[in-house]
């Protein structure tokens, strides 16, 4: 849990923030994490690999009228 905290306060530090159309002065940000889960039996000799990914695209505005870019590039994914 120490490393998943770590890793959180270090984006948290490299945070960016960017002006929309909307709002000059804003404050917002997006963020997206990525989990990778292992899991592996070794009874079994076995291995199980999973992904999570946690996004929050901080903000409610339509992205027609906001223009934001970042919002852009991944809603192509």
């Amino acid at each position: 849990m120490a490393e998943v905290l770590s890793i959180l306060d270090k984006g948290r530090v490299n945070r960016s923030v960017a002006v929309t159309n909307m709002n000059e002065h804003s404050s917002r940000s997006h963020s997206v994490f990525l989990l990778h889960v292992k899991q592996t039996d070794t009874k079994a000799d076995k291995t199980i690999h999973g992904k999570l990914y946690l996004v929050d695209l901080a903000g409610s505005e339509k992205v027609s009228v906001t223009n934001d870019k970042c919002v852009l590039w991944l809603l192509r994914y």
